[in-house]
């Protein structure tokens, strides 16, 4: 649950949340992704969906995502980012810092990264994209 979380969190929360979506992290066009480069990505991600910008993600703005990406993926999908976003609150207040978003866990790129290098290689990302286009693929 964890994985798919940050899958869609992130991590991810979204765009991070595929590894296509990491794919697009590749801040300097050299083929591979660096977790600075995943993290920069959820930064840019947290920004986007603090629509009032005071820093942290409300019920509101969590549930505005949640539908969007329930939309996309079904009713599960919304479970796993539920279940997510409970585990990254840390104070357990309803809402996100960006603190809380920036530290949660990144299970996708943890187990994309199969060398644990700290980097998706184009390989990793080759092997990461199939995996997620086979799970769809099971799920429909």
């Amino acid at each position: 649950m964890r994985t798919i979380l940050i899958a869609a969190a992130l991590v991810c929360l979204a765009a991070p949340a595929t590894a296509q979506g990491l794919r697009g992290a590749d801040a300097n066009g050299d083929g591979a992704v660096t977790r600075a480069e995943a993290l920069a990505l959820r930064e840019a991600m947290f920004d986007r969906v603090d629509a009032n910008g005071d820093g942290y993600l409300t019920e509101a703005e969590q549930a505005a995502m949640r539908e969007g990406r329930a939309g996309r993926r079904g009713g599960a999908g919304a479970e796993r980012m539920e279940a997510a976003r409970a585990e990254m609150d840390a104070d357990g207040d309803g809402r996100l810092s960006q603190a809380e978003f920036m530290n949660g866990p990144m299970p996708l790129f943890d187990r994309a990264d199969a060398n644990s290098d700290g980097v998706l290689s184009a390989a990793e990302l080759r092997a990461a994209r199939s995996q997620m286009q086979a799970l769809r693929a099971r799920r429909q």
